[in-house]
């Protein structure tokens, strides 16, 4: 399971897999505000492109190297991915109120998104 649903989980956030294509997932999550107000999308694919030829290095092997991280994912989006966690995780604690809904989706290759993605 990945560690980000593994954080949403704990922090009790209701999410759901939705298939788009076979044998591929999208995290969907809503959360309700104390009061009405507008509808917020935070979405984000969860692909890397293809690795190309000039790695010396796995490109799929999240090597840390002089305080650097190598790995093909680790600039590929990822950070937006890590911001939604941040604000989701955030929005859950007790201190915090929003209207309206909060739906975030952290969806399949972006280069198949048009063609089946459903959530």
């Amino acid at each position: 399971m990945p560690r980000f649903f593994l954080t949403i989980k704990k922090n009790g956030i209701k999410v759901e897999f939705k298939e788009g294509r076979p044998g591929v997932a999208n995290v969907v999550g809503r959360m309700s505000g104390r009061t009405i107000g507008k509808r917020r999308l935070l979405d984000r694919p969860l692909d890397v492109v293809a690795p190309g030829k000039n790695w010396s290095i796995d490109p799929f092997g999240r090597e840390i190297c002089n305080g650097q991280i190598y790995d093909l994912g680790a600039g590929d989006l990822k950070s937006g991915v890590t911001a939604m966690l941040v604000v989701t995780v955030g929005l859950k604690r007790p201190q915090h109120s929003f209207k309206g809904d909060v739906i975030f989706a952290m969806v399949e290759p972006v280069l198949y998104c048009g063609e089946r993605f459903r959530a």
